[in-house]
């Protein structure tokens, strides 16, 4: 009875020992998170933030071009201009397949109509008209001139412009190269209006825009053989703006 009794003491009293020690344990917990806290709350109040946008340019020479042209066929039926039309078409798709690399996907319809022009007080040509509008992508701008010769035998055909492109490699490396720049940009303005800090970029937000400069003209020459104007290529930049958020300590 008595070793009973003495047991049932032992298990209260290492009961006992269990809850001071988890007491203690949540106790010093609490005390933790606490510091923790405190320890942040102190850094944070510590700590500053500065937001700058900065921008930065890279330039090259497109190796595209760009050409938009139009043709149209005529007929007295709609049959007929929409014949026609297919002709000429195909007379541009032969003419400018050997500048395309052969490659017919270069050539992108834009938009296609088919009406009556009888009766239009502004003409004096009575039947159908059909028309195509084409964008072409040319791989090297250097055959811009020769394109633009070569389309002169088409029938019907109409050029409403021409301009240089960046290829998608191009782009990608010189939007790379700008954004590059517009960092470092941002970044020589927040250590020259904080100098001596520690500036750590938290949040950074990107956009591009590419300048519409395109230096070209056009020339004609009655002594070539065949009409090839003349296009001049220059030089184009893109450019990357950055909006970074830098924050630094006081200490």
């Amino acid at each position: 009875m008595e070793n009973e009794k003495n047991l049932a003491y032992m298990i209260v009293l290492l009961l006992g020992i269990v809850i001071i020690m988890q007491v203690f344990l949540i106790v010093g917990l609490k005390m933790q998170n606490i510091q923790t806290a405190v320890t942040s709350a102190v850094n944070q109040k510590n700590t500053g933030s500065i937001e700058i946008t900065a921008t930065g340019s890279a330039s090259g020479i497109p190796t595209e071009g760009l050409l938009t042209v139009g043709v149209s066929g005529r007929g007295s039926t709609a049959y007929a201009a929409t014949y026609n039309l297919s002709n000429d078409v195909s007379e541009l798709n032969a003419t400018v397949i050997k500048y395309l690399n052969g490659n017919l996907s270069n050539i992108a319809t834009t938009s296609y109509n088919l009406y009556n022009q009888s009766g239009n007080y502004y003409t004096s040509y009575n039947g159908y008209v059909a028309e195509e509008y084409m964008s072409i992508t040319i791989p090297s701008i250097n055959n811009a001139s020769s394109v633009l010769g070569s389309l002169a035998s088409v029938n019907g055909i109409s050029i409403s412009g021409l301009s240089q492109k960046f290829s998608s490699n191009q782009l990608s490396s010189l939007r790379s190269v700008a954004l590059q720049r517009a960092l470092s940009n941002a970044t020589d303005q927040a250590e020259g209006l904080l100098p001596g800090k520690t500036l750590v970029a938290r949040n950074i937000s990107v956009s591009y825009y590419n300048p519409i400069v395109i230096p070209y003209a056009f020339a004609t020459s009655a002594a070539l053989p065949s009409p090839n104007p003349g296009y001049f290529t220059g030089s184009e930049s893109v450019t990357g703006s950055v909006n970074v958020i830098f924050s630094y300590s006081y200490n």
